[in-house]
């Protein structure tokens, strides 16, 4: 059996005012299995409709803020096991709650969490971003996924 430096699940909790409103519990979020990433993949693809960010050729395609918001729902979908009430897949109005769930969350997945995320993705969510896509693939060396996985038995 091979081991691995990473959980397959986290636990935090969240605490944010917004709008008047305290958004606060617990959160359990797992590590995405390869069909899982597909999963994100996907939901992204329906979110956005098949449309998608494209940095050359400005002014075609979505906003890069769409493409990013897209990415943390889709892995936020995907990921939480459990969830607050209020929490009610994702339903809520401000985007800040988003970044600050998916800011947390993402650090199950050691994937992600080394995303060469797209240029102006930290600006485009007022916070750290996201990313995706091939920008995920590009981003991890074979060296990083030698360094996760134990040959220990």
């Amino acid at each position: 059996m091979v081991k691995t430096r990473f959980p397959k699940e986290i636990e935090f909790y969240f605490d944010h005012d917004s709008e008047g409103a305290r958004h606060q519990g617990r959160f359990v979020v797992k590590r995405p299995n390869i069909m899982e990433q597909m999963e994100v993949e996907g939901e992204k693809s329906r979110i956005l409709k098949g449309h998608y960010y494209d940095p050359s050729n400005p002014g075609r395609g979505i906003p890069l803020n769409y493409a990013v918001m897209a990415e943390m729902m889709a892995f936020l979908k995907v990921a939480i096991v459990e969830a607050p009430e209020w929490w009610d897949d994702g339903d809520v109005y401000d985007p800040e709650i988003i970044a600050k769930i998916y800011d947390e969350a993402q650090v199950v997945d050691p994937f992600r969490s080394k995303v060469a995320k797209p240029q102006g993705a930290g600006e485009a969510m007022g916070g750290n971003g996201g990313g995706g896509d091939n920008q995920r693939d590009d981003a991890i060396s074979k060296d990083s996924v030698a360094e996760m996985v134990s040959t220990e038995i």
